[in-house]
């Protein structure tokens, strides 16, 4: 018998299929696409701790909340989404500015509850070890530092 797969599902497998392929870009081409990204996770991350931040500073409830958060994302979302289209190019998939709006819109439709938890961290996992992957150690631990100034 034939199941489809979820679309939660779909989506790993999408953000498979893409670091598959940022893998076969060059170092140079991996290396900034990493920074590219983590760059752009840093300030999604620590906006949306500003967020519950500002949320508990404000008492607001959970429905003021919510509804500022899924403002924040769409704005996120939106700048991924527009970046992928306007990054298709005669390189096609083996662009690097759309695999890394690929990879930074991936990251983002996981976090917006738009899937299933499950796959929400296959997904996260997945785009953070390829960034960990693709960076110096030093990076890495800068970027891991930056964030955790915020919390």
């Amino acid at each position: 018998m034939f199941f489809r797969k979820s679309k939660s599902q779909q989506m790993v497998d999408e953000t498979k299929r893409t670091i598959k392929t940022a893998n076969q870009l060059s170092d140079e081409d991996r290396h900034t696409s990493a920074k590219f990204i983590i760059e752009k996770l840093i300030k999604l991350i620590l906006q949306s701790e500003g967020l519950k931040f500002t949320a508990s500073f404000k008492k607001l409830t959970n429905n003021e909340y919510d509804a500022s958060y899924k403002k924040m994302i769409e704005e996120h979302l939106t700048f991924a989404t527009s970046m992928r289209q306007n990054s298709i190019s005669e390189k096609q998939e083996k662009d690097p500015k759309w695999i890394q709006a690929c990879l930074l819109e991936s990251y983002i439709i996981a976090k917006s509850d738009f899937i299933e938890d499950k796959e929400e961290q296959e997904i996260s996992d997945l785009i953070s070890f390829w960034i960990e992957e693709n960076l110096t150690k030093e990076e890495w631990e800068k970027a891991g530092s930056d964030m955790e100034v915020y919390f």
